[in-house]
């Protein structure tokens, strides 16, 4: 059988087919305490990266009330879980509204790679509505991982000095009929999930030699799942 690999999804159309600036509505920032301003870089001698990215990159980016922007610059600040972007004045700031999708065109070495993020699931554990997740698979099932980074401060032996690092957890979740499933990346624990489809499912996973560690693989089981 032929393998298929899915690297993302997009969960969204975007409408709009003009640049739009920082001034529009759910962008624009007021100096009055009504809105929301971001200036200038909060984290320093860090080890690790509190960023998706580290440099700018142009974004998609859907609010609450709808309204759709693309070409914006943005970096996702997975400490913060907080969308940034760049105005006018190539300064970051954060949104006026809630920003309910967005996705992340990332160029590197010449590969183009888009990743979604959204947000809207019940509350579990530390996460709650506002909490984003990256949409690896949509459909009726949807393959949702969850990263969280915090600053950590460590001290060596003997040492004064703090060293600062950013530690990352990953979580995998399934959303079905607006449930949240979290899942562990191995053939028991999702047949478990799945157990409608798990003979199925188990021919795909032997057939196609797929190690449900990996993303890519996972990616293409829940997909196979969604044809079902």
């Amino acid at each position: 059988m032929k393998r298929i690999f899915y690297t993302g999804a997009l969960c969204f159309c975007l409408f709009s087919t003009n640049l739009l600036s920082s001034q529009a509505q759910g962008v624009t920032v007021s100096g009055d305490g009504q809105g929301i301003y971001f200036v200038g870089n909060t984290y320093s001698n860090l080890t690790g990266s509190p960023y998706l990215y580290e440099d700018w990159a142009k974004g998609y980016v859907k609010l609450a009330n709808g309204t759709v922007y693309r070409d914006l610059f943005v970096k996702y600040d997975q400490v913060k879980d907080e969308l940034i972007f760049l105005n006018e004045k190539k300064s970051p700031q954060l949104f006026s509204q809630p920003v309910t999708e967005f996705t992340i065109v990332n160029i590197n070495e010449g590969v183009e790679t888009k990743r979604t993020f959204i947000n809207g699931f019940q509350s579990m554990g530390d996460a709650n509505s506002k909490t984003y997740y990256e949409l690896l698979v949509a459909g009726n099932t949807k393959l949702v991982k969850h990263i969280s980074k915090k600053v950590v401060e460590e001290r060596g032996n003997g040492s004064i000095l703090v060293n600062k690092q950013v530690k990352e957890t990953a979580k995998y979740y399934l959303s079905m009929a607006d449930n949240l499933y979290p899942i562990k990346r191995d053939q028991k624990a999702i047949l478990v999930t799945l157990k409608s489809k798990a003979t199925e499912l188990t021919s795909f996973i032997k057939e196609n030699n797929l190690n449900l560690k990996k993303d890519g693989d996972l990616i293409t089981l829940i997909y196979y799942y969604n044809t079902l």
